[in-house]
């Protein structure tokens, strides 16, 4: 169940965006799609590199998420927040997280616990 997180401060983004990323957050992890889950904070204050230009902070977690392809997901989310929201590549910045499977939960249940059957 990949979350993904972006906090921007571009003041709109449009709603095609969140379909758009979790595409491509379900193609990247090789989850469905609708296991995704995108939340998307526009309009807050930002200040990185001297600068107040547009940005966006990502983060993603993903459970059992390996380290070799961590390069792969940020060159991945970087292009298409770049090609999408307009944001230079240089101000997309990533926290990629993978959290085990007893730290998230969905129906008032961990995922581990679904996984076990329980």
């Amino acid at each position: 169940m990949p979350i993904v997180q972006i906090a921007t401060n571009l003041k709109t983004v449009a709603p095609s965006f969140l379909r758009s990323l979790s595409g491509c957050i379900s193609k990247l992890t090789n989850k469905p799609a609708n296991d995704v889950v995108v939340l998307v904070t526009k309009g807050i204050d930002a200040f990185y590199s001297d600068s107040e230009d547009p940005l966006a902070y990502v983060r993603l977690q993903s459970l059992e998420m390996p380290a070799n392809v961590h390069s792969a997901y940020c060159q991945g989310i970087t292009d298409h927040i770049s090609n999408e929201l307009n944001i230079d590549k240089g101000r997309v910045i990533i926290e990629l997280c993978s959290p085990p499977s007893n730290n998230l939960g969905k129906d008032g249940k961990t995922i581990a616990d679904i996984r076990n059957g329980h």
